[in-house]
């Protein structure tokens, strides 16, 4: 293969050329892209270039439909560029090509086991008609609309990344929250996390993990790339 293809192919898996040709010797290039197909690509260079795009308040708000998944994609980026700091692995987004309800998977490539890992995510916004419901605690109607929110793809294992709106975030009781989701005997998704924005920090918290070891709470300063406060 000439350098000209192996750049291609390595692009067709958003990998470098030099992972790409580890990856081959060692047969991992198919546990590299979700079976559905997807299009793959490092989550600090598709993160870089949506910022050199737009100003970040300007993609928080976005709210129409057409800008939708530019919006999640700029989310889901950044969710795994965050990452980086509680697990040392080199962190990529990939897009399904077929839509099977599954809106974006964060790939984690393990370096000391050469172990490659793909997590579904499913994205949503806490609406704003939820908040004119009855309840008046809000962590409750978070709560509440997270158990309503169903799988887009039935036989999906995804995690959730809920966004809140900044005057939302500052209002949830993350503890609440998790002792409520604890009294619950069913919860379909294997992990909740938490997105909001106050000012030029975002708070990344998850609410629910079946794996006790993955839960965290932090500020994350995005001027400073840096976890303020865990």
């Amino acid at each position: 293969m000439n350098d000209q293809n192996e750049i291609s192919e390595a692009q067709k898996y958003g990998l470098s050329v030099e992972r790409y040709r580890e990856f081959s010797k060692l047969n991992l290039l198919r546990k590299c892209v979700p079976l559905e197909g997807a299009t793959c690509g490092s989550a600090e260079g598709i993160l870089n270039s949506l910022l050199d795009q737009y100003n970040v308040d300007d993609l928080m708000n976005l709210k129409n439909p057409e800008h939708k998944k530019g919006k999640e994609l700029f989310l889901s980026c950044l969710f795994a560029y965050i990452l980086r700091h509680l697990i040392s692995n080199e962190m990529s987004v990939c897009i399904p090509t077929e839509d099977r309800g599954i809106d974006i998977y964060i790939r984690a490539i393990d370096e000391n086991n050469k172990k490659i890992i793909l997590k579904p995510i499913q994205i949503c916004e806490f609406p704003e008609f939820h908040i004119k419901t009855k309840t008046e605690d809000f962590t409750l109607k978070i709560f509440e609309f997270i158990k309503s929110t169903k799988f887009k793809y039935a036989k999906s294992h995804d995690a959730l990344l809920l966004w809140l709106e900044p005057e939302e975030n500052n209002k949830l009781d993350i503890k609440k929250l998790r002792e409520l989701f604890q009294k619950e005997k069913t919860i379909p998704f294997t992990q909740i996390i938490i997105f909001g924005k106050n000012n030029n920090l975002f708070n990344v918290c998850c609410a629910y993990s079946r794996d006790p070891q993955n839960y965290f709470c932090f500020e994350y300063d995005w001027q400073k790339d840096e976890i303020i406060k865990d």
